[in-house]
């Protein structure tokens, strides 16, 4: 093949061995390179192959990368309008609205932090509130999840994986994203937040260097 543009869907030393990356990035190559990166936890320092563009998912990695004199587009992924049926979704879901209900979606992994979320859920447990969680419970985190479910109050509902994530944000009142991570290992651009604004519900979020301050 005699590709026009390579687009690298991460940056080839978190993934691609060194002999491989080096035949691409050979500097006599005719074709561009596009690099974008979906994590935050690669030091740029350590940076070996140059693209002849970086896109990137959000602004954070715009700053990480600048360094390098790169040029640079930030792409996000867009906030459009969602029709939202709370009715439907109720009787759907078989839930009942005269209940205040909290989602927190998303992979269990102690960096989404579910834990926080069941702690929470203990002090409101004499209330009219439920916790729903949305989110695969993986093999590779079961040291994490499975000690967690064995305290789950009563007023958190497991729900795994689902394909309807949308009917759960339309009965939502708050959609609760507890994630906070650690130092190398954070959010960059969560779609989740973005899904709460395309539902008009409010998301309580921890203020992450990484979202820079938005």
């Amino acid at each position: 093949i005699k590709p026009n543009i390579v687009h690298f869907e991460e940056i080839p030393e978190l993934f691609c061995e060194h002999n491989i990356s080096k035949e691409i990035y050979r500097p006599e190559r005719p074709y561009l390179i596009f690099e974008t990166t979906h994590c935050s936890d690669f030091n740029p320092q350590n940076k070996i192959f140059l693209p002849d563009k970086f896109i990137f998912v959000c602004p954070f990695s715009a700053v990480q990368y600048a360094r390098f004199g790169i040029p640079h587009e930030v792409i996000e992924y867009p906030i459009d309008n969602t029709l939202i049926d709370k009715q439907q979704s109720f009787k759907d879901l078989n839930l009942n609205n005269q209940t205040k209900h909290i989602v927190i979606i998303g992979l269990f992994t102690p960096r989404k932090n579910q834990r926080y979320a069941f702690q929470l859920a203990k002090q409101l447990i004499n209330y009219p509130i439920l916790f729903h969680f949305i989110g695969n419970q993986a093999d590779n985190f079961r040291n994490y999840w499975e000690p967690l479910m064995k305290e789950k109050p009563d007023n958190c509902i497991v729900w795994g994986e689902r394909h309807d994530v949308n009917k759960f944000l339309d009965i939502a009142d708050i959609n609760l994203f507890p994630s906070d991570g650690t130092i190398g290992d954070k959010e960059l651009n969560p779609l989740i937040i973005k899904e709460s604004l395309e539902h008009s519900i409010p998301c309580l979020i921890f203020n992450l260097d990484v979202y820079l301050g938005r």
